[in-house]
């Protein structure tokens, strides 16, 4: 157990802590102060603190894991999903089809707003309906899940399904926001000499790029603005 201890004290130091942080960072994870300051007298020392010596080793290596994980210098003995990535996974394949399924039926209340009879959203609205109806509610659960967990747990955010996740989430929602707007403004400068104002198809064209932009942006803002938040340690 001491050499666990010597390890974190060792990478901590490496990773900048100070004396201070460390010491906090074991007694809050049960060790003694004494011990911990007898520690840093004697060894240099990231990774969450290791268990006292009241819990089970296991404990610290699958914390331990958790963090040296895609992480330069350290090799992994054993690659496996983790519960938090796959529970990681549930949450952004729920939320991809809720908000498909939520363009999908502003698509088709705009095409029926402006009476448009040959609508393919129309066609899928049913479809789409039913698919929001399932999986919001997962992705809702799931999300308040993870974000209390997050509180208490700030490591799992280093979960590498969940930076898969993110950046694919990110990559997509940019691209769909991107090719929409240069397609609504190609649009526009096809209109010629017809009047924008009280020109149906226009009109059409502009709501259904409000509706596929703004899902798509408030999706990339919030994960742009939580990927981008520093970890408390």
């Amino acid at each position: 157990m001491k050499a666990s201890l010597s390890h974190y004290i060792d990478l901590a130091r490496r990773k900048g802590r100070t004396d201070e942080q460390i010491i906090k960072n074991l007694v809050e994870a049960g060790w003694d102060e004494t011990t911990a300051q007898a520690a840093l007298a004697e060894d240099d020392g990231l990774l969450p603190p290791p268990p006292p010596p009241n819990q089970p080793e296991h404990a610290y290596q699958s914390r331990s894991a958790a963090l040296t994980a895609d992480k330069p210098g350290v090799v992994k003995v054993v690659s496996y999903r983790s519960t938090a990535g796959l529970e990681y996974l549930i949450t952004f394949i729920s939320l991809w089809v809720a908000a498909m399924s939520l363009a999908s039926v502003m698509h088709s209340l705009i095409d029926t707003l402006v009476g448009n009879s040959d609508s393919f959203y129309e066609g899928i609205a049913t479809f789409a309906t039913s698919a929001m109806l399932v999986s919001l509610p997962i992705f809702i659960f799931m999300f308040l899940r993870l974000k209390k967990r997050e509180i208490g747990e700030p490591v799992i955010r280093t979960d590498p399904s969940r930076k898969a996740a993110v950046q694919l989430t990110l990559i997509i929602t940019f691209v769909i926001a991107l090719g929409r707007t240069a397609y609504w403004i190609y649009q526009l400068m096809n209109v010629g000499n017809m009047p924008l104002v009280g020109n149906a198809s226009y009109l059409s064209e502009t709501l259904h790029a409000l509706v596929t932009v703004g899902v798509s942006g408030l999706i990339f803002g919030y994960y742009w603005v939580d990927d981008h938040r520093k970890i408390e340690d």
